[in-house]
């Protein structure tokens, strides 16, 4: 188990969930997820397939009973007792709430109640997001300042405290009655970024000069905000082996990925040596490309020239070094007595406000051979063929950590963003099952690269198609994240064959229901209503500029040939026009983006089957005396046949 204490987080989010019902009249059906979220909407079936069909604002979603603890039947339009008793309280006028029968006016007094203390929590969670006004939680041996929530405050103060004194024990640390460190957690990436004047693309980091260690907390992947910690956090423990000392580039980060990647148990105690197989990844795409770096040019590289490439490397020989039986313990003691290293020469250099000892990489080269008895080119060939032993299995979820930790470097020429595209679909060709995967990469095909406030690197065109294949899949796996909803909504807004605002809009109501008090929902529910308006009001004013349908139209063609572009926002008399002048026939395909206005009543009819699908303009009947005029033969059976959709539709 990789971070256990999100069973205490979940429980103390479990009271917090039952503080957030608002006061309302209706009575919902309500289900109180493992994770402490409390949600309210419909219960269809409490057990279907080994899970809860569910109806929130119109949208049904399947949740697994795995992320289910309870569930509350409290919509008794469709409710029949169970027995005698349930029936008398009916007959009464009593209500079920959660689990108790209890009178409306009691109910209503509890709900009332419940929605004072939302509100008052609310109100204290917004004072505390600004960090002037951050909360200050003391432990064992630090002093943390953070704007998340109080529960995931805690546990991450366990953590901090845990790793530190494993890992100062681990590397005969003695501070004495020095002062406690300061750690700094933010609420998102952007008051990280904001507040410490990073760039983008930084995660953490620990500063040797103030030693507080900073970090922000990512709702949308809280486990890599752990991986953070852990790898920041060994810097913060290399420091203090010796605070005046400066250790080389390729040893302080290759230890600290070889630390990050360690697993805890609940106890507090760490196992290491897990493979990184993100790193893995990094490294056989180097190889494929004949762009591979040896252990011995990692070494040798000064601190500023350090690269990803350098970091899987390293990360990759130090793993081999430590899990040596022959080489691990030389090469701890190495590490920990490389300060006092009679054969390296050390001199003072100036260093932010003061100085620093540093030593010089093939000094420090030279040294390791003489520690462990081998030259480096017979250490690189043992290297070579551990690698070769043990890395031979590639989960899938190593091409999306690879994808994670490319876009962590940013390039000036986008390469890091075009690595991500390639690295997220082998994790999808590799069958990866993880929600966040498919979500991240639904918004890297949604923009076509990242577009930020810090960097804008658009590498290809969107393809909102496969983003809500991507999305739809995070959903299935993940069904009550608000996060993903989002996202779908996002990609639903887009001008594109996917293209459905009255979806897009119970999207954003289902992101909102499944996460009531989160303040980062909030916030892209709020910019997603007003996407979703703006877009009515386009639509609306191109449909009232043409007075009638607006209309996509798809050439028709064939698999050989290159697909032709969408001609778009065509009015019911444009596609008639061209069809009589033989620009289009029957065979081409049409979508109606704005189904027409009756113009006496000014109202939408119905949906039809190509208000919400591509249908081949023979299909429609609006088309067929044009198509009749320009001498286009029907079959006896066409009209609305739905027997020509399927070639049709893979052609265009």
């Amino acid at each position: 188990m990789r971070h256990p204490t999100t069973l205490i987080r979940a429980g103390l989010a479990c009271s917090l969930a039952l503080l957030a019902i608002a006061a309302s009249a209706d009575a919902f059906d309500k289900v109180l997820l493992k994770d402490g979220r409390l949600i309210e909407g419909k219960i269809l079936d409490e057990d279907r397939d080994g899970a809860v069909q569910f109806e929130i604002r119109g949208m049904e979603i399947t949740i697994p009973h795995s992320m289910v603890d309870k569930s509350f039947v409290e919509d008794l339009e469709d409710y029949v007792p169970k027995d005698a008793k349930e029936a008398k309280y009916l007959k009464k006028g009593w209500v079920l709430f959660e689990g108790r029968w209890m009178s409306k006016s009691r109910r209503e007094q509890e709900l009332e109640q419940r929605a004072k203390e939302q509100e008052e929590a609310i109100a204290e969670s917004r004072r505390l997001q600004d960090w002037q006004s951050a909360l200050e939680v003391e432990t064992d041996h630090f002093i943390m300042k953070t704007n998340v929530q109080a529960d995931i405050a805690e546990e991450f103060a366990f953590c901090i405290d845990a790793y530190y004194k494993y890992f100062t024990d681990f590397w005969s640390i003695k501070r004495g009655n020095s002062d406690k460190l300061k750690f700094f957690l933010y609420r998102n990436e952007r008051d990280y970024l904001r507040l410490n004047g990073m760039p983008y693309g930084v995660k953490g980091h620990f500063s040797p000069v103030t030693e507080d260690l900073h970090l922000f907390y990512d709702h949308l992947d809280p486990e890599f905000s752990f991986d953070v910690l852990f790898h920041e956090g060994n810097h913060l423990i290399t420091y203090l082996i010796d605070p005046d000392f400066m250790y080389p580039r390729w040893m302080h980060e290759s230890m600290a990925e070889y630390f990050g990647s360690a697993d805890m148990d609940s106890r507090g105690n760490f196992e290491l040596g897990a493979l990184q197989y993100g790193r893995i990844a990094a490294m056989r795409a180097g190889e494929e490309s004949g762009r591979i770096i040896t252990p011995k040019e990692v070494l040798l590289t000064p601190h500023q020239a350090f690269t990803a490439a350098h970091y899987a490397v390293g990360w990759s020989f130090v793993h081999f070094l430590m899990e040596s039986p022959k080489y691990g313990k030389k090469f701890v003691g190495f590490f920990r007595t490389l300060p006092k290293n009679s054969d390296i020469p050390a001199e003072n250099r100036p260093f932010m406000n003061g100085t620093r000892k540093f030593v010089d990489e093939p000094d420090v080269l030279a040294a390791l051979e003489k520690r462990l008895g081998r030259s480096m080119e017979e250490l690189e060939e043992e290297w070579r063929e551990s690698i070769n032993n043990n890395y031979q299995d590639m989960p899938a979820k190593g091409y999306y950590r690879a994808a994670q930790l490319a876009l962590f470097y940013p390039q000036d020429d986008g390469s890091h963003v075009t690595k991500a595209f390639d690295f997220f679909e082998r994790a999808v060709q590799g069958g990866i099952e993880d929600p966040t995967c498919f979500r991240r990469y639904a918004e890297l095909l949604r923009k076509g690269g990242i577009i930020e406030s810090r960097q804008v690197h658009k590498v290809q065109d969107p393809n909102p198609a496969h983003a809500w294949e991507m999305i739809t899949r995070a959903i299935e796996l993940d069904p009550v994240n608000a996060y993903s909803y989002c996202e779908a909504a996002g990609i639903l807004i887009m001008d594109s064959e996917v293209q459905d605002i009255d979806l897009a809009s119970q999207m954003v109501i289902t992101a909102r229901a499944l996460a009531p008090n989160s303040g980062s929902v909030r916030g892209l529910y709020e910019s997603l209503v007003d996407k979703i308006r703006d877009v009515r009001k386009s639509r609306k004013a191109a449909a009232d500029a043409v007075g009638t349908a607006v209309w996509r139209i798809q050439p028709a063609y064939i698999e050989t040939e290159e697909r032709p572009e969408h001609i778009l926002d065509l009015s019911t008399d444009d596609i008639r026009e061209r069809i009589g002048s033989g620009e289009f026939d029957g065979n081409d395909w049409a979508f109606n983006g704005v189904p027409a206005m009756d113009p006496e009543t000014g109202e939408r009819p119905p949906k039809e089957k190509w208000d919400s699908e591509w249908v081949q303009l023979k299909d429609i009947p609006w088309f067929r005396e044009a198509l009749e005029a320009a001498g286009w033969e029907f079959a006896e059976d066409a009209g609305n046949d739905d027997s020509t959709e399927g070639d049709g539709a893979e052609e265009g």
